[in-house]
């Protein structure tokens, strides 16, 4: 799934260019065996021990683990991306959740 902000950027550009965004395509192909490694490496018995704040540190370290071995490819900007996708999609609403705290977005429910 491409991102809403890749999908604007991209819509002025012809098709072929848009399906071709080395950057935006590499990321997709990198994200879900990171995060299949990520829910690998998570202890899960460790969850209802500790507080959220530290349960959100604890998998946010794994995550960034997890990109720096499995996505080193990918630059700064779009591993910091995937740890954040990665977290809002454990503790928040997965791609929704950017939207929670943008003033410009009417919620709907």
């Amino acid at each position: 799934m491409v991102p809403l902000a890749a999908t604007t950027r991209m819509a002025g550009l012809p098709e072929r260019q848009r399906a071709c965004d080395p950057a935006e395509l590499e990321f997709q192909q990198l994200k879900p065996r990171s995060t299949r490694k990520w829910s690998e490496s998570l202890d899960l018995s460790e969850v209802g021990k500790i507080d959220d704040e530290q349960l959100r540190q604890q998998f946010r370290s794994i995550a960034e683990d997890v990109c720096r071995v499995r996505a080193k490819q990918l630059s700064r900007r779009h591993q910091e991306r995937m740890v954040d996708e990665l977290l809002d999609e454990v503790f928040g609403l997965g791609p929704l959740e950017r939207y929670c705290g943008d003033p410009s977005v009417a919620t709907s429910w």
